[in-house]
């Protein structure tokens, strides 16, 4: 009895996890493959540019957003049989990440010149709005690992791999079209379909897994991070322009999370 059970066990864990490897894998090319192609299109110091902005903008999410967000990630599996609990820890969650994301996101966006010229130095200002757009994966990568933990709790480890595959062919296909555009304009498309592809994956995951589409929690997770832009940069623009640079940043990210506590 005991090895039938053993082997019943290993059968459902198998099920679970034979989706995760190859979805793994996927993932490290997906978010690779932008640099191989900038690699094989621009010049040296543009590949450079574009990879230190990508790296510095990616160390928020990494270091900071990714170990807050494990806890609540956890409480979702101790939910997952109770659909109105998941919904409701679902909601919570985004909502919460969502908040402690808006300020860097919508700091290295605004004040991407400022981070850049004091992190980097002088010579990588050319490439600070790179590093502005790319600050703004943040939302995609929120979408994403939230869709992603909705999914795993109910077993549907398949639904992320499709994703994943479907996600890598289009954006090698999206990015190979950009033949003549700047490393802007190729961050530019890169961030922008991150965003629409995350999204679409999110509410499919909430149909999916829960049954139902929470448009609140959507609009509450960007709504911060958009009106934390628009406020930043409108006092930057108008106000704080005749101060050094350190100053200004400092004043941005105070703003940026005081415009949270308002909101």
């Amino acid at each position: 009895v005991g090895s039938e059970m053993c082997i019943r066990d290993s059968s459902k864990q198998w099920a679970f996890s034979k989706w995760l490897i190859p979805q793994e894998i996927l993932g490290y090319f997906r978010n690779h493959i932008d640099t191989v192609i900038v690699g094989g299109r621009f010049l040296a110091s543009d590949l450079g540019g574009y990879n230190n902005m990508k790296y510095f903008s990616s160390l928020p999410m990494l270091q900071i957003i990714t170990p807050l967000a494990a806890p609540l990630h956890a409480e979702l599996g101790k939910v997952q049989k109770n659909i109105e609990e998941l919904r409701f820890q679902s909601s919570v969650t985004i909502k919460t990440i969502g908040f402690i994301a808006a300020p860097f996101g919508a700091t290295g966006f605004v004040a991407s010149e400022e981070i850049i010229a004091i992190v980097l130095g002088s010579q990588w200002i050319k490439y600070h709005e790179v590093f502005a757009y790319f600050c703004l994966m943040i939302v995609p990568f929120v979408l994403f690992t939230q869709a992603s933990r909705v999914l795993m709790v109910k077993g549907m480890t398949r639904s992320i791999f499709i994703y994943e595959l479907m996600a890598t062919i289009l954006l090698v296909l999206v990015l190979y079209m950009n033949y003549d555009g700047s490393v802007l304009l190729f961050a530019v498309y890169k961030v922008v379909l991150e965003i629409l592809m995350s999204t679409f994956f999110y509410i499919y995951a909430s149909i999916r897994a829960l049954k139902s589409v929470d448009i609140g929690s959507i609009f509450v997770f960007l709504a911060p991070a958009l009106l934390s832009i628009i406020s930043l940069d409108y006092i930057k623009g108008f106000y704080l322009y005749d101060f050094g640079l350190f100053f200004r940043l400092t004043i941005l990210a105070i703003l940026s999370v005081l415009s949270l506590i308002h909101i």
